[in-house]
C-alpha cells in the first residue's frame, strides 16, 4: 500500500511557530490527515484562527470549549454494565466504536480539532483509521456493492430517534477527496439499509476488521495541551475506556461543511 505515512507528530509547538510553518502545515493535513501537536500551549481563540489559515472553507464553525466525556457513562451506568478498559474502545453496542464527525447532516464537518485541557490520569486515549486506506482494503465484492449504496448517518452523541439517524441525509459510501481527488470509504456509524441488508451487514463487519489493521490506525495517548486536528473528510475516530467520569475535559472545534462528493456509477 502506497501513499504518506498516516499522521505526523510536532512538538513544542507555539502560535509563532504555527505561522512560521502555516504552509507546510497545511500540506501535511492534506497528506498525513491527522496532526498531532504535542504541549499546544494555545488558547481556543488562537486555535480558531489557526484552522482558518489551514482551511479555506469557513461556511461553518462549531466551538464547544471545556467539553466533558460524561454522556458517554449514562448507557453504561443505567444499564449497569461494566465500562471499557484501557484496551477496549468506549463502545456501547460494539459497533458504534467509530464516527465521522457530522455523517448524520446534510453537509458534513470538513475539518475537527480536540485541544485536551484535563486528560485522563490513564485510558481515554483516542484512535484515528484512515478511510482512504481502509477503501484500498476492500474486497472488490464489497467495493462493487457499496458503489450504489447510500445509507442515513448516525450520531454519535445520541442514541434516540430520530436524532441519530436522518434517512433524508443519506450519503454515498464511497466518497471523492475534494483536494486529493483519491476514494475513501464514507463511515456514516452504526446503521442499516432496508434492500440487501445481509450483504451490507457481511460489508460492514468487514470494515470494522480493516479498520483494527494497525497500519489502518493511529492512537493518541493524552497529554495536558496535546492540540490534534484530523481532515473529517477521509479519517474516522473513536475513544477508548479506561477513564472515569467527570475526567477528561477537552475543547472540540469544527470548521467548514461540504457535500459528499461521490464517483460517477
Amino acid at each position: 500500500m502506497s501513499g504518506p505515512i498516516f499522521g505526523k507528530t510536532y512538538i513544542n509547538f507555539d502560535v509563532n511557530s504555527i505561522e512560521r510553518n502555516i504552509e507546510s502545515i497545511k500540506n501535511d493535513l492534506v497528506l498525513r490527515k491527522v496532526l498531532i501537536f504535542k504541549n499546544a500551549d494555545i488558547s481556543v481563540p488562537d486555535v480558531i484562527e489557526f484552522l482558518k489559515k489551514i482551511h479555506s472553507n469557513h461556511n461553518y464553525l462549531m466551538i464547544d470549549a471545556g467539553r466533558s466525556s460524561e454522556p458517554l457513562f449514562d448507557f453504561f451506568e443505567s444499564n449497569k454494565k461494566p465500562l471499557p478498559s484501557s484496551n477496549e474502545y468506549f463502545s456501547r453496542w460494539g459497533v458504534d466504536r467509530w464516527h465521522v464527525d457530522g455523517s448524520w447532516e446534510e453537509h458534513v464537518v470538513d475539518i475537527s480539532c480536540m485541544h485536551m485541557r484535563t486528560p485522563s490520569p490513564e485510558g481515554g486515549n483516542t484512535r484515528f483509521v484512515d478511510l482512504e486506506r481502509a477503501y484500498d482494503c476492500l474486497e472488490k465484492e464489497h467495493i462493487d456493492f457499496i458503489y450504489r449504496i447510500k445509507s442515513p448517518g448516525w450520531n454519535a452523541d445520541s442514541n434516540e430517534f430520530p436524532a441519530y439517524r436522518k434517512p433524508e441525509y443519506a450519503h454515498p459510501s464511497i466518497r471523492v477527496h475534494p483536494v486529493t481527488k483519491n476514494l475513501s470509504i464514507f463511515y456514516n456509524g452504526q446503521n442499516t439499509i432496508g434492500k440487501d441488508y445481509d450483504k451490507w451487514n457481511a460489508y460492514k463487519l468487514s470494515l470494522l476488521n480493516i479498520f483494527d489493521m494497525p497500519d489502518n490506525q493511529i492512537e493518541v495517548s493524552w497529554s495536558e495541551n496535546d492540540l490534534v486536528v484530523w481532515d473529517n473528510r477521509c479519517v474516522a475516530h473513536s475513544v477508548m475506556g479506561g477513564f472515569a467520569r467527570s475526567q477528561r475535559i477537552y475543547d472540540k472545534i469544527e470548521i467548514g461543511k461540504s457535500e459528499v462528493e461521490t464517483i460517477a456509477l
